[in-house]
């Protein structure tokens, strides 16, 4: 796992090559304020992929819709900062059996995380921030199956909670000061979520 975490991280932070960050980057605010500081706070709005919750074979799954905050607490933490936050993530999955009848999962997810934003790109490009993770929380899992409650002779919907937990790392970039784009792998409630993210970003005097 350590070995797949850290190739994802190297080709997150190969996302933008430095030639192409050359062109993109704003001069005026570039060298000045990190992309994530004190006082900054982000939200984001993702379609999850991948990860799977003991579903039956050939299930069909949906991408999950993901809303993340995450907020700076901590300044100055070795070269970067310390996010906390929490997400929620919502995705559906069917399954036909050969007599037409379908079963079906609901997930919600519910999550508090804390992040760590590097700090030490921001004289190259402060439109740029990776960051890593982490998350923990509860599963909210509805499963309907009228065919096995018929077998059974038992309730075709259950209801039940699972913890959640697991890493990740991501890559923002903010082509304005308040709006962006992000990308995050890991192991938790998702294998691959992409998204927009929206920024509340103080400026200080340095970019007057």
């Amino acid at each position: 796992m350590k070995k797949i975490l850290f190739s994802i991280s190297f080709i997150a932070a190969g996302l933008l090559p430095q030639k192409i960050q050359a062109q993109i980057v704003d001069k005026k605010t570039a060298g000045k304020d990190p992309a994530f500081k004190m006082k900054s706070s982000t939200i984001a709005l993702g379609l999850g992929y991948g990860g799977s919750y003991d579903y039956l074979s050939s299930t069909k799954t949906y991408p999950s819709f993901n809303y993340i905050v995450d907020k700076a607490a901590f300044d100055n933490v070795g070269p970067g900062v310390i996010g906390l936050g929490w997400a929620v993530s919502m995705s559906y999955a069917e399954y036909s059996y050969y007599n037409m009848v379908s079963a079906s999962w609901f997930n919600m997810i519910l999550g508090f995380s804390a992040t760590y934003h590097l700090t030490v790109l921001k004289d190259a490009n402060n439109h740029f921030d990776s960051y890593a993770g982490v998350i923990v929380g509860t599963r909210y899992t509805s499963h309907n199956d009228p065919y096995l409650g018929s077998l059974n002779n038992s309730a075709s919907t259950t209801n039940n909670f699972y913890p959640v937990y697991g890493l990740f790392i991501g890559a923002k970039y903010n082509f304005t000061r308040g709006f962006g784009v992000f990308a995050e792998a890991g192991f938790d409630y998702s294998n691959f979520r992409l998204g927009i993210n929206f920024n509340k970003r103080n400026r200080t005097s340095t970019n007057k």
